[in-house]
């Protein structure tokens, strides 16, 4: 089983910047979530769910960016795969996807995505 903890990015007076924003720390609250990948079995799997997200129809190119930061680093880091969701049942393959490690450091991933009825980024 997946340790997972939600951890808040609080305002801070110091002048460091705030990973992954790259932004004065005042201008940084939010939240991340810590999932620990260390002591799992070999096809153990997270799931995270969004919120609903409306269709993109009468966006511009009736589509939007996702756009969100991820950390992954270490030896037993295994897969990212980012799913989205139409109904009942995750698709069969990811519309976005990163394995290994990729560095001590914050990344930006983003895709492009269309959708003609609500949606859940899982």
């Amino acid at each position: 089983m997946f340790s997972i903890a939600l951890h808040s990015i609080l305002k801070d007076k110091s002048p460091r910047m705030c990973q992954p924003f790259h932004k004065p720390i005042l201008f940084c609250t939010g939240f991340y979530v810590y999932i620990e990948t260390s002591g799992q079995s070999p096809n153990d799997t997270a799931v995270l769910y969004s919120p609903a997200v409306p269709t993109t129809s009468g966006k511009p190119n009736n589509m939007v960016c996702l756009q969100f930061w991820y950390h992954m680093y270490g030896q037993h880091v295994d897969t990212l795969n980012l799913f989205m969701k139409r109904g009942q049942q995750l698709p069969p393959s990811p519309i976005w996807t990163k394995s290994g490690t990729q560095g001590n450091r914050w990344r930006l991933g983003q895709i492009a995505v269309t959708s003609t009825t609500p949606f859940q980024v899982c």
